[in-house]
């Protein structure tokens, strides 16, 4: 019984990996359309976006950042490749949203639940990325 119900585990954990990975390369392909123009592309400028262009940016790269930090591995490495991913998402969702009001002082944006969820997790993955790398277990970072 043990033997089938870790099959199934491993089946589900599979699953539910590619399903991410499928969603993180549809969020990758939606961001994909609002690159900089060709004149823009080596500008340290952040991007601008448009009031009706800023809440789905956020939202993507936030769903982007939270699907990173729940793939399923067993490789304490690449766990902590994708938590310092998971990271650089929620970093980009603050910065966009920070940049866009400073043109946009009025922007709904910035209340948004997200934006709060995302500066939370910029403080906390670091203290977690730094746990993974004194080789915590990690079911004790998780708790």
């Amino acid at each position: 019984l043990n033997k089938e119900s870790s099959k199934a585990s491993l089946h589900y954990a599979r699953k539910a990996n590619q399903l991410a990975k499928r969603a993180l390369t549809t969020f990758d392909e939606f961001l994909s359309t609002f690159v900089r123009t060709p004149g823009q592309q080596n500008s340290q400028k952040p991007r601008k976006f448009a009031e009706d262009e800023i809440r789905p940016v956020m939202l993507a790269h936030f769903y982007s950042a939270r699907l990173h930090s729940r793939l399923i591995t067993v490789n304490p490495n690449e766990y902590i490749r994708n938590i310092t991913r998971s990271l650089a998402e929620y970093r980009i969702v603050v910065s966009i949203v920070e940049n866009h009001v400073q043109y946009h002082p009025r922007s709904p944006v910035q209340n948004a639940e997200e934006l709060k969820i995302a500066r939370d997790m910029c403080n906390l993955l670091p203290v977690r990325l730094t746990r993974l790398a004194r080789g915590e277990p990690i079911a004790a970072v998780n708790a």
